[in-house]
């Protein structure tokens, strides 16, 4: 069964913002055209799907199968996120990516009527385009909002998916620009270039690990214990993560990432926190840091 009309996909878009727009286009369901298809509610998640499946999806939507890829996650696989470890028991080693909800930006969403792929990446807050935050909530009904096409009534593709109503009329904040120079750099990291962290020069998937990592040592110097998980922070919530973090994330030298450290450790006012199991987690830039500090820490250690 081919589909009697063949949508182009969009530039950075999701696989179920795809699968909304087409179904929108055939005045069905988003449900009822994947069940067409033959995808389960796990396959229409913008994440990833196997070779097997792309191949035929490929065929049935009239695309070549790059064009599936380029609309999943594992477009970032494995340069920026490894899709292996969605499932890893620990939750720093899993690929910073949120598997449910997407935050979105109201004006994209008017001008090109789809959803972008990297809205799913925490780490993703501003809108490069039009210099605003993104939003993580229906104006209309505060619900998050999910990348996916299993819903079982037909909305606009730039509709709540719990409300109906446009997500378009969200009214827009201005983003300040050093909140836009962060997810400048996310999106760098995005097209697989090459990044510093605490001074010392990574691949991207390093970065990004780093990233998250640098968070987690700030959160625990700061005792700051946020009641969600980092994948489900808002763009201010995980913008402000990003922020605090940033002195050791940018460091021009592993010397000055050091004294930040160190700063971190004197506000503290604790033992070392951090035992010789949770720091060979670390990366490696952040280990030599966190090994430095602790060398200089000495008796105030356990």
């Amino acid at each position: 069964m081919n589909l009697p009309i063949r949508l182009l996909p969009g530039a950075g878009e999701s696989f179920g913002s795809y699968l909304r727009r087409t179904a929108h286009a055939l005045g069905t369901t988003p449900r009822m055209l994947t069940t067409s298809l033959g995808l389960t509610p796990g396959e229409t998640n913008s994440l990833l799907l196997d070779p097997a499946t792309t191949h035929r999806i490929a065929e049935l939507l009239g695309l070549r199968t790059s064009e599936i890829d380029d609309l999943h996650a594992t477009r970032w696989h494995p340069t920026v996120l490894d899709l292996r470890l969605l499932g890893h028991p620990q939750r720093l080693h899993r690929p910073w990516i949120d598997t449910l909800n997407t935050r979105f930006c109201p004006w994209c969403l008017d001008e090109n009527g789809y959803w972008r792929l990297e809205w799913r990446l925490p780490w993703i807050c501003t809108c490069d385009d039009h210099e605003i935050w993104l939003h993580d909530h229906c104006p209309h009904c505060g619900s998050t909002q999910r990348d996916d096409a299993w819903a079982p009534r037909a909305t606009t593709p730039v509709s709540c998916l719990s409300c109906a109503k446009p997500l378009t009329e969200a009214t827009p904040e201005e983003a300040d620009l050093d909140a836009r120079r962060r997810t400048y750099a996310g999106q760098r990291l995005l097209a697989e270039e090459d990044s510093t962290i605490a001074g010392y020069p990574v691949p991207a998937d390093t970065a990004l690990r780093g990233w998250r990592q640098s968070i987690a040592i700030q959160r625990t110097l700061q005792r700051d214990h946020h009641r969600h998980s980092v994948e489900h922070w808002t763009a201010h919530e995980a913008d402000r993560a990003l922020e605090q973090a940033w002195p050791l994330i940018d460091a021009p030298d592993p010397a000055t990432a050091a004294a930040v450290l160190r700063r971190w450790m004197l506000a503290y006012q604790r033992p070392w926190p951090f035992s010789a199991a949770q720091v060979s987690t670390f990366i490696l830039p952040l280990r030599h840091i966190l090994d430095d500090v602790r060398a200089i820490w000495g008796a105030r250690g356990p």
